[in-house]
């Protein structure tokens, strides 16, 4: 698919994800290639950033990322990925944060090891199965990075039919981050895949844990509907996130399923943060609006 946006604050957004099944899915390779123009609003990282200070900054990146997969088992896949992005700050409006060390632009390049268990019946809208992917990344001067760091992750997913038409689905995501790690690269919550209800990078620190479940149920013909909710933490290492550092969202959306053989649908998403406290006010208290091509998970 092919993407692209122009706002009106003059953001500009190239995008083409891509995503090969070869051979009754033997190999698979997927990726994106894309361009941004756009600026973002930065919140600090780890505790910091639960008052709610911000400052915004300006932003070009190209990104490419690419990931293939070799089927080994029936249900078990292992293979390679390589990220590669150019960070470039135009700006930073050092208004209301202090300069921390995190502040730092530049490239990030690196290759990473996956494994891959898949037992879902559909890719893009499974009414039954599991997937549980396992990442292992490493960024260093070695592959043209201006940072030396590693990433882990764990990304778990369950599917359970209720009925024909309702399913139950669940989400376990762990991201955790160790060496010199720039601020954009920090796991974070927000957009319209992970922490709906959250500004893009909203909370960032160098370990999080997040957990979604999801109501889906279709009506008739192409159209279905969901509701969701999600709770996140965060903290310097997956073992010592805190409990005073949680955060709560939930929501609602239609689907339209564009391609009916494969259920592949587009999806509008209303959702907003569940807290009180000074961090949730205008504009993180708002509802936030997704629209987009596929499940969130």
């Amino acid at each position: 698919s092919m993407g692209a946006a122009f706002t009106q604050n003059k953001q500009l957004l190239l995008s083409v994800p891509f995503s090969l099944y070869l051979k009754e899915r033997k190999h698979t390779v997927t990726g994106e290639f894309s361009f941004n123009d756009f600026w973002y609003y930065y919140y600090g990282t780890g505790a910091s950033n639960r008052a709610g200070l911000r400052e915004k900054y300006t932003v070009q990146f190209p990104l490419f990322r690419i990931n293939y997969l070799l089927r080994i088992h029936k249900n078990l896949y292992a293979g390679v990925r390589w990220w590669y992005e150019d960070y470039r700050i135009g700006s930073f409006e050092n208004i209301e944060l202090p300069i921390d060390q995190n502040r730092k632009a530049g490239i990030t390049s690196g290759p990473g090891l996956v494994f891959l268990f898949d037992t879902r019946d559909n890719i893009y809208y499974p009414t039954k199965g599991q997937y549980l992917e396992l990442v292992a990344h490493d960024q260093a001067k070695t592959w043209g990075s201006d940072f030396a760091y590693r990433r882990y992750r764990a990304d778990y997913r369950c599917f359970i039919p209720l009925n024909k038409s309702t399913i139950l689905a669940g989400h376990v995501f762990t991201d955790y981050t160790d060496g010199e790690v720039p601020f954009n690269q920090l796991p974070g919550i927000g957009a319209g895949r992970r922490g709906r209800g959250f500004y893009e990078g909203r909370f960032r620190d160098q370990s999080i844990w997040i957990l979604e479940m999801e109501y889906r149920k279709v009506l008739s013909g192409p159209w279905s509907t969901a509701a969701f909710m999600n709770y996140t933490l965060h903290g310097k290492d997956p073992v010592s996130v805190s409990f005073s550092r949680d955060h709560l969202a939930a929501g609602a959306g239609i689907r339209y399923a564009f391609d009916a053989s494969n259920r592949t649908n587009i999806r509008l998403d209303i959702a907003f943060p569940i807290a009180g406290g000074e961090y949730v006010t205008a504009p993180d208290g708002v509802m936030k609006i997704y629209l987009a091509v596929n499940e969130a998970f």
